[in-house]
């Protein structure tokens, strides 16, 4: 089988990444520049350390953090586990750690709110997610 994507939308992109939630028709759509970066950045979050094979350290330890007590405490935990491995992953933002934050969401979550400068496109851009822990 072989897939082919419109190429029109793909002219002029920097940057070009497979999206990580499949359509309806579980057919891979393609994403560019912004939404690549926050792809990836979700990528780097989600991924536990030591988890990925033959290169373990890649990833962060924002799945870990979740098990620990949920106070602020725990928050700053996780504001700098998300900022050390996104500095150390994705080398095309520039976090803006003042404007960047992680707080208190719910009974078991935390909200987070990540700020970031693309030099490449001489943009500001942000990432958001809520996260709760498992059951």
């Amino acid at each position: 089988m072989i897939l082919i994507y419109p190429t029109a939308k793909l002219e002029g992109a920097t940057y070009i990444d497979l999206n990580n939630l499949l359509g309806v028709n579980l057919d891979p759509n393609l994403i560019t520049d912004v939404k690549a970066i926050r792809g990836s950045i979700y990528n780097i979050l989600m991924t536990p350390l030591g988890t990925r094979y033959r290169l373990p350290e890649f990833g962060s330890a924002l799945l870990w953090l979740l098990q620990e007590p949920r106070d602020l405490s725990t928050a700053f935990k996780i504001k700098n586990a998300v900022l050390t491995a996104i500095d150390r992953w994705e080398p095309r933002v520039e976090i803006d750690t003042p404007q960047s934050k992680v707080d208190l969401f719910g009974m078991d979550g935390y909200s987070m709110s990540l700020v970031f400068y693309m030099p490449r496109f001489s943009q500001t851009a942000s990432f958001s997610m809520n996260i709760r822990r498992p059951n």
